[in-house]
């Protein structure tokens, strides 16, 4: 049986007095060098956050405290992490959320949020090749909006489960998956797809190696105790 956690914090949920450096005590040494060496304020916030949500999540499966977890990485930048049992996560943010999956399978998970500048659905031919353009096309103009962010954040959420690379599965992407609109479940063959649409604006994305039995949509509340989360 296979089970997921999904952790969703949108950065709306921060506290107006909220100091990033709160979070720290669970960053090993590299990545508090990573942290203090990060100008930007905003992608210093995500990586803490990042970092203490999938630590604390951890513990969880472990029992083992959240700065116990230190990270190895692949080639292509995924972290992962050696433990006696399979455990596997995943990371991703954009500039309003953070989102992070822990599975006992390998998974990947994205998150976009379609109120950002600019209309990336107009120029699909830049992001995915010919095929993908003709589908959308084919649809009501209303519906290509969802339908970019479907295929990204499916797209995204592959290329992190495989350890792969938006350059190499873009090519092939649209020949391979057909992701039809309105559905949170995608039977891909080697790929299953859970999607989730939050608040209208933020595209949650989950790709799986296997069906997930269970899976828990969490939006995690910020403590320093460690995760508390709500039903999402």
């Amino acid at each position: 049986m296979t089970t997921t956690h999904l952790y969703y914090f949108p950065l709306s949920d921060l506290p107006e007095a909220f100091d990033d450096k709160s979070l720290t005590s669970v960053l090993d040494v590299r990545e508090l060098q990573r942290f203090n060496d990060t100008l930007n304020a905003n992608t210093r916030l995500q990586f803490v956050l990042s970092r203490w949500i999938v630590k604390h999540g951890l513990s969880r499966v472990t029992g083992l405290p959240a700065q116990a977890h230190q990270f190895s990485y692949l080639e292509s930048g995924k972290p992962f992490i050696d433990l006696p049992r399979p455990v596997h996560f995943s990371i991703a943010h954009c500039a309003t959320s953070v989102a992070v999956a822990i599975s006992d399978v390998s998974v990947g998970v994205d998150v976009e949020n379609n109120q950002r500048k600019g209309a990336p659905w107009q120029q699909l031919d830049r992001f995915f090749y010919p095929d993908l353009q003709a589908r959308m096309l084919a649809l009501p103009e209303s519906m290509h909006q969802d339908f970019f962010y479907l295929h990204w954040t499916g797209m995204e959420s592959m290329v992190k489960m495989k350890g792969s690379k938006v350059a190499l599965e873009r090519r092939t992407f649209a020949q391979s998956f057909e992701l039809p609109l309105n559905e949170n479940y995608v039977d891909a063959g080697d790929t299953h797809f859970y999607f989730r649409l939050v608040e209208q604006h933020e595209h949650l994305a989950v790709a799986s190696e296997k069906r997930i039995d269970k899976f828990h949509l969490e939006r995690v509340l910020l403590t320093q105790e460690g995760i508390k989360t709500a039903p999402l």
